[in-house]
């Protein structure tokens, strides 16, 4: 039986790959020092080196300069506006949306020193600006930007999550039904655009973040506004044979997003009455009208594609018998309206799919467009 491979943290290998670039020791020296294999030290020492330089080369071609003496000049324009120079760096981020633009935090809980420490760079880390206003007094574990909207950032703190509309000047909490526990990393995924989110003892949450990434200058402008609508997938568990949740008590489960169109609205601010939402087909039919909030900010309304009766309401479980599918509106492109005191928006929407779940399968694709 072979032996077991041991693992390495990223933040052992960084501590080593430092320690090597310094030139605290030769490479034997410093894989006893540690306990590892010489040629762990090299490797890691050449992917530190190799991250330093695309993530802070100052783009003057045909230059070379020390990794260690630009790891200096960096800790040190940090220093100057403020960052302790002892903090822990929890975190750095290069920005995927303009060159030169990076994200820096600092936390110096070890030391009981609670002040955030969030700075950015325009120009390769040259110089630093400190961007904490709004944020508490708490450590800050990761910063993140939006992968499609640049003014769009996240930042994960011992006080729960804040967000920042403007690239950082302002944060605001952003927690909703999250109870207040440290954040200590995020990830946004690149195809449904949720913000994923490793919290310190109360496990993963997840949240859409779409109306988040559209919600600009101009959009802040305006009384009304009605966001897009990502393509919409019709799930089927409700039916002979399905995985009817008959597990029991020893299988662990977590609640899947709501199945159904998600469509969202923003208001500048309260309405006096409940907007509406019309959903019309492709002909011009109205085939449901469903109430919304009328709250100050981002609201949601799911609907559930299931037919209505003639002249009903709401976005229920359908009516009429038949098959699941009867029940079911049709795949296809949709008109959505919003209509709030008097002020309308619409936009395209489509169902693209009808999804089954069958015990002990994979899920399997009943209908498609």
């Amino acid at each position: 039986m072979g032996g077991m491979r041991r693992r390495f943290s990223a933040s052992f290998k960084a501590k080593v790959a430092l320690a090597a670039v310094r030139e605290e020791g030769t490479p034997s020296e410093l894989a006893c020092r540690f306990g590892v294999h010489p040629t762990q030290v090299a490797q890691w020492r050449h992917q530190l080196e190799e991250s330093a330089a695309a993530l802070f080369s100052d783009g003057r071609k045909g230059v070379e300069q020390d990794p260690t003496k630009r790891e200096e000049e960096l800790f040190a324009a940090l220093t100057r506006v403020g960052a302790r120079a002892d903090a822990y760096v929890s975190r750095v981020f290069a920005s995927s949306h303009v060159a030169g633009r990076a994200y820096v935090s600092k936390s110096g809980y070890k030391f009981d020193d609670f002040h955030p420490y969030v700075l950015k760079t325009e120009d390769f880390g040259a110089t630093w600006t400190p961007i904490t206003t709004g944020l508490p007094n708490a450590p800050v574990n990761v910063i993140t930007e939006d992968s499609r909207n640049p003014d769009l950032l996240f930042a994960g703190t011992d006080a729960g999550l804040y967000i920042s509309l403007d690239r950082g000047a302002h944060w605001v909490k952003m927690n909703n039904n999250m109870p207040t526990v440290p954040v200590h990393d995020l990830l946004v995924h690149p195809r449904e655009r949720d913000l994923i989110l490793g919290t310190y003892a109360r496990d993963v949450w997840i949240t859409n973040i779409s109306a988040l990434e559209e919600l600009n200058d101009a959009v802040l402008g305006e009384d009304v506004h009605l966001f897009s609508i990502k393509p919409t997938v019709q799930r089927v568990t409700w039916q002979y044979g399905a995985n009817d949740y008959l597990f029991g008590q020893r299988h662990l489960q977590t609640p899947n997003e709501p199945a159904g169109m998600m469509i969202r609205y923003y208001l500048k601010s309260a309405s006096a009455g409940r907007p509406s939402i019309i959903i019309s087909d492709s002909a011009g039919k109205q085939v449901a009208r469903l109430e919304g909030t009328g709250n100050a900010g981002i609201n949601t309304v799911m609907w559930s594609t299931r037919k209505q009766p003639e002249g009903g309401r709401g976005g229920g479980r359908g009516a009429g018998a038949g098959t699941v599918l009867d029940q079911l509106m049709p795949l296809g492109q949709y008109t959505i309206t919003l209509d709030a005191g008097g002020v309308q928006r619409s936009t395209k929407a489509e169902i693209v799919k009808t999804q089954g779940w069958p015990v002990g399968e994979p899920s399997e694709t009943i209908r498609k467009r």
